[in-house]
């Protein structure tokens, strides 16, 4: 069960790319003894709509999936559970596929990464106060280890920062002179 727009293209990409799920099927019986039927044409803002009516009133489909694409909150809602424990197993078991996945993306999209991080930071300013007030709370013990431990792994580095913003005030200070 599919929707295209172009159902020749559709039936070749299927032989040719053989990525689908129907590729048991193509295996089994040979791609040239299945056929692509047409079951109902309609505009292509209706698409997915009208695929997802055939999955749901059809029985021994080989795609039983969503559709691609479509918002359906009937459907999101009904399996929210399975959705939510499919995509944590999957992150779970390719960690390091998701977190390279992740890096490409960030690099190729930095300037839209940055501007949803500044969106979201200051969208929820409470919210992250809120919750690193909590943290800090509950965790004075680890907090303050790891502050000790920043300062004297950083202790030179820290030096050179005060010295360097010193010597900006002091020649601040020179060029305009407080009255």
């Amino acid at each position: 069960m599919g929707s295209t727009i172009n159902f020749n293209r559709r039936v070749s990409e299927h032989k040719r790319k053989n990525e689908c799920r129907s590729k048991v099927l193509f295996d089994k019986y040979g791609f040239d003894n299945c056929s692509f039927v047409i079951l109902e044409q309609c505009s292509k803002a209706q698409l997915l709509e009208k695929e997802q009516w055939w999955l749901e009133h059809s029985f021994g489909t080989v795609n039983n999936n969503n559709p691609i694409g479509l918002e359906d909150k009937k459907y999101r809602e009904a399996n929210k559970e399975k959705i939510t424990e499919t995509a944590r197993k999957y992150r779970e078991e390719n960690k390091e596929k998701v977190a390279e996945c992740r890096k490409k993306y960030c690099e190729a999209n930095k300037e839209k990464v940055a501007e949803s991080h500044k969106k979201y930071y200051e969208a929820n300013k409470e919210k992250r106060a809120e919750t690193q007030r909590k943290y800090n709370t509950e965790n004075k013990e680890k907090v303050a280890e790891y502050r000790k431990k920043y300062h004297e792994e950083n202790k030179e580095a820290n030096k050179e920062k005060r010295a360097e913003y010193q010597r900006k005030y002091r020649a601040n200070l020179k060029s305009n002179p407080i009255l």
